[in-house]
């Protein structure tokens, strides 16, 4: 079929809406994000004008610290038959994009068209006769699939049409048109899952608010929190000079993550080392942090269905003793500047009791051992049973 008969067959909507056949001749680039109902690429076998030789060749690349840089080399000196190295190199990588670039501007334009897309080239053959396309042209993209189609339609002076029975099947082009389709279309899934918790979820309340513990306490025992769990992840047996002074170095940057400012960062600082370096120190931290005992963990999360009610909650560590008991421990970083410190530790224990009491029957249900669930005060080096 004729490219005169093929359009006098087809049609397109015209913004008018007449009935006089609208034509609009863009650039690729310029067709991005539009759509027609035929779309036809003339000439696909043309190359574009670039040099062969620039007066200067550059990369774009990223180091391995992410850094944007260029490679860049000048052109070689008049007289050369072969390119330096470095020159080689970026023309070859040059050509990787090229390639890459040409088959997203075919994939564009290719992609514009609602119903019918024509394309055409001419190639000539090369000196063995064979019909390929030239290197870095459009019809290069597509050759790998479209091939059969052009090669059977060749002709030279020497040659008659192709009898070849492959060529004869290709004839009858095949339908290549768009069917889309309805706008109420729905897959045919099979009845969906309906799925409704079982379970109310009962929400974790929020740290209570003591008269002692303000702001700034409260980033400090975050970060006190994140220096036990990293020493009781290996245990505090593992834990090296080198570790140990690391830990301490990261302190103020770990205040600085968690919203100190700096005006109070050296006294954080201090404060929190002291107490960080007082649990180590202490036989009561080196036993809770100690990496000899069973099912040890920092930070543990826990779920189960209590009272009909899912609850989850995060231990801060948890282990089974020599005895083969389960400890339930729970930090509690804040200091009590007042006297009276065995009241306020069992005002400390009536005020989490329940929350103990749950992570107890939470644990029940996974194993049979005995439990013990107790609060431990770093900055006052105190394990406080709670029954």
């Amino acid at each position: 079929m004729t490219l005169s008969k093929w359009l006098a067959q087809s049609h397109t909507k015209s913004d008018g809406g007449g009935e006089q056949l609208a034509v609009d001749v863009v650039t690729m680039h310029g067709a991005k994000g539009l759509e027609w109902d035929a779309v036809i690429i003339p000439s696909l076998q043309s190359q574009g004008n670039r040099s062969q030789s620039d007066l200067l060749y550059w990369l774009p690349l990223s180091t391995d610290d992410n850094e944007e840089a260029v490679l860049m080399a000048p052109m070689d000196a008049p007289g050369r038959k072969n390119p330096s190295p470095l020159v080689k190199l970026i023309k070859k990588a040059d050509k990787h994009r090229q390639t890459y670039e040409a088959l997203r501007l075919m994939y564009v334009a290719t992609t514009r068209a609602k119903s019918d897309l024509l394309i055409s080239a001419v190639i000539q053959p090369n000196q063995e006769g064979d019909f390929k396309p030239a290197q870095g042209t459009l019809l290069e993209t597509v050759w790998p699939t479209l091939h059969a189609y052009f090669s059977h339609r060749t002709v030279t002076e020497d040659t008659a049409p192709s009898t070849d029975p492959e060529a004869a099947s290709i004839e009858a082009s095949p339908d290549q048109h768009l069917y889309r389709l309805p706008r109420d279309f729905q897959p045919d899934y099979a009845q969906a899952l309906s799925w409704t918790p079982p379970f109310e979820i009962q929400q974790r309340a929020g740290e209570v608010e003591f008269n002692w513990a303000g702001t700034q306490a409260r980033r400090s025992g975050t970060v006190l929190h994140q220096l036990l769990e990293v020493v009781g992840q290996t245990g505090i047996e593992a834990l090296t000079e080198a570790d140990l002074q690391r830990l301490i170095d990261s302190i103020p940057k770990r205040l600085r993550s968690a919203g100190t400012h700096q005006e109070a960062l050296k006294k954080q600082t201090a404060q929190t080392e002291s107490a960080f370096m007082g649990v180590l120190e202490s036989p009561t931290g080196q036993w809770i942090l100690s990496g000899g005992h069973r099912n040890a963990a920092c930070e543990y999360p826990i779920s189960g269905v209590l009272d009909g009610r899912l609850i989850q909650g995060v231990v801060d560590r948890t282990f089974i003793d020599q005895i083969g008991q389960r400890w339930i421990i729970d930090y509690k970083s804040g200091h009590h500047a007042g006297g009276d410190l065995e009241g306020f530790l069992e005002q400390e224990a009536d005020r989490y009791r329940e929350q103990l009491s749950i992570y107890r029957r939470l644990f029940a249900q996974l194993s049979a051992e005995p439990i013990t669930t107790a609060l431990y005060l770093p900055r006052h080096d105190r394990l406080k049973v709670v029954e």
